[in-house]
């Protein structure tokens, strides 16, 4: 791994040295006034980096990745639903279950509420 960050190094040096020592050429062969103007005509570094690094990056981030993110985030999002759909679901059916199994007797005296409704509706219907 050292050995690739070494290879990396030399390369990019080798590379930044080749561009340098081109525009060198150029500048020593300028008289002093000249090459103030081209000093004062150039536009700063930092607009270059911007122009080919983080505006790319920009464009990236906004026409690649979040349309993906938000896609998989919904489709995550949707997928949780139908799950807690479903528990929902089951949960409903044992509240159902336990409601129709319950009777609470003390003493065989007291039934449930919803039994004693039920006894109350059919009550009014035979009458």
């Amino acid at each position: 791994m050292s050995l690739i960050l070494v290879y990396l190094i030399v390369f990019s040096g080798i590379g930044m040295a080749f561009l340098v020592l081109k525009h060198l050429k150029e500048v020593r062969i300028m008289s002093k006034g000249e090459l103030i103007e081209k000093l004062k005509e150039s536009k700063p570094l930092i607009s270059d980096f911007q122009e080919y690094t983080f505006i790319p990056m920009i464009n990236f981030w906004h026409d690649i990745f979040l349309p993906r993110l938000f896609r998989e985030g919904e489709r995550v999002i949707s997928k949780f639903r139908i799950l807690v759909l479903r528990v929902e679901r089951k949960l409903l059916q044992l509240t159902n279950y336990i409601r129709g199994k319950r009777e609470l007797k003390i003493n065989g005296q007291n039934k449930s509420p919803y039994w004693e409704e039920i006894k109350k509706a059919n009550e009014e219907k035979e009458e």
